[in-house]
C-alpha cells in the first residue's frame, strides 16, 4: 500500500515547484503535495501558523524538499532553524539543490540536511528522482513520530 505522507517542497522558483508537483504526481505521491516559496512560509508551516493552521489542509509533513535560494529565509538559515527546534529536530530535510559545489554539500550536511541531491536536468531524471525519493523516504525508511506540538512556539 502507497504511504500518501505529507512532502513540504520549499523552491522559490514557481516552475520548479510545478515541475516538481506534477514528478510527484506521476511517481504516485502527488496527494500530499504543499509547495511554498517563501523561507518563512517554510516555517509558519512548521508551525501550523497564519494559512497553515488548518492541520487537516495542511498536515505535519514526513519529509523537507528544500532549495536554498528562497526570500525572505534563505534555505541555509531555514535549515539552520529546523534544526535548533527540538520539536523539528528529528524532521527529514533534503536538501535539493542546482549546486554541486562541495563547499554547499558540506555546509548543507554541518547544518543538519540529511541528504542533498542535484536538481537533475531533464524531465524524465526528475521523475527518476522523485520516485527513488518516494519510495525510499516515504515507504522504505522508518521515520520518528511527527512532533506533538502542544503549546504554541516561539516566534522567529
Amino acid at each position: 500500500m502507497m504511504d500518501i505522507s505529507t512532502v513540504l517542497v520549499a523552491d522559490d522558483n514557481p516552475d520548479d515547484l510545478e515541475l516538481l508537483r506534477r514528478a510527484f504526481g506521476k511517481a504516485g505521491f502527488g496527494s500530499q503535495f504543499h509547495g511554498v516559496a517563501d523561507g518563512r512560509d517554510v516555517a509558519r508551516y512548521l508551525k501550523g501558523e497564519g494559512p497553515y493552521s488548518d492541520r487537516a489542509k495542511f498536515p505535519f509533513p514526513r519529509l523537507v524538499l528544500l532549495d536554498f535560494k528562497m526570500r525572505q529565509m534563505d534555505g541555509w538559515e531555514i535549515l539552520q532553524w529546523i534544526r535548533q527546534r527540538p520539536e523539528f529536530r528529528r524532521l527529514p530535510v533534503i536538501v535539493f539543490s542546482g549546486s554541486d559545489y562541495t563547499a554547499d554539500v558540506n555546509k548543507a550536511y554541518d547544518l543538519g540536511a540529511n541528504s542533498y541531491l542535484i536538481k537533475p536536468p531533464t524531465l524524465e531524471e526528475l521523475l527518476a528522482a522523485v520516485k527513488q525519493i518516494g519510495e525510499f523516504w516515504l515507504q522504505v525508511s522508518k521515520l520518528p513520530e511527527h512532533p506533538r506540538l502542544t503549546k504554541p512556539l516561539p516566534e522567529m
